[in-house]
C-alpha cells in the first residue's frame, strides 16, 4: 500500500517542481524575448525607412482590410518625428497565386515596395522584380513594367491604391 502512495506523491512533487521552474524561466525570459522581437520588427521597417527608430501599430479599417491590407504601422525617427507608414498587403488573386508585400508611403507617394512572398508566374515574377525595392514611385510609373502581367499588376495596384487612400485619409499621420 505504501508503494502505491509513494510513486504518485513523488511524481506529483517532481511535476510541481518542474512546473515552477518552467514558470520562473518564462517570467525571466519573456521580457528579453519581447525586446528582441521588437528590435527584429523595427529592423525590418528600416528596409523601408533607414532613419526609422520606432513604430506604432495602427488599427486597420474594414475598408482597408477588404483591399488586402493586413497591418499598418507609423514609423518615427530618433526624435520621434513621423517619417511615414508601412503597410502589409496580402492579395489573393495574383496570376500565379497570392502575393504578400510591404509598401511604405511618405509624402503621399509610394516610398518603397518589398515583396515578402509570391508564387507568381514568370511574367508576374518579372513584374514584381522590376518594382521590388523601387523608391519614390507613382502607380502611373509602374505601367512600364506591366507587360504580360495584367492580373498581377491589377492586384498590386489595387493594394497600393488602398495604401495611398488610407495615408491620405489620415492626413499622413
Amino acid at each position: 500500500m505504501k508503494k502505491i502512495i509513494k510513486l504518485p506523491l513523488f511524481l506529483g512533487i517532481v511535476g510541481g517542481v518542474c512546473g515552477a521552474l518552467l514558470a520562473t524561466t518564462y517570467l525571466v525570459t519573456a521580457p528579453i524575448i519581447e525586446k528582441a522581437e521588437g528590435q527584429r520588427i523595427a529592423a525590418s521597417y528600416k528596409k523601408h525607412f533607414e532613419t526609422c527608430d520606432n513604430v506604432k501599430v495602427l488599427e486597420v479599417s474594414e475598408k482597408s482590410q477588404k483591399a488586402g491590407i493586413t497591418d499598418i504601422v507609423s514609423a518615427y525617427d530618433v526624435q520621434d518625428n513621423f517619417i511615414g507608414k508601412v503597410y502589409t498587403v496580402y492579395t489573393k488573386k495574383g496570376y500565379g497565386g497570392a502575393i504578400k508585400y510591404t509598401a511604405s508611403v511618405a509624402d503621399n507617394k509610394i516610398h518603397k515596395l518589398i515583396v515578402v512572398d509570391s508564387s507568381e508566374s514568370s511574367q508576374g515574377a518579372n513584374f514584381l522584380l522590376a518594382i521590388q525595392g523601387a523608391s519614390d514611385f507613382t502607380i502611373d510609373g509602374m505601367e512600364e513594367f506591366r507587360s504580360g502581367s495584367s492580373v498581377t499588376y491589377g492586384e498590386v495596384v489595387k493594394g497600393l491604391t488602398a495604401c495611398l487612400s488610407d495615408y491620405a485619409s489620415q492626413g499622413g499621420n
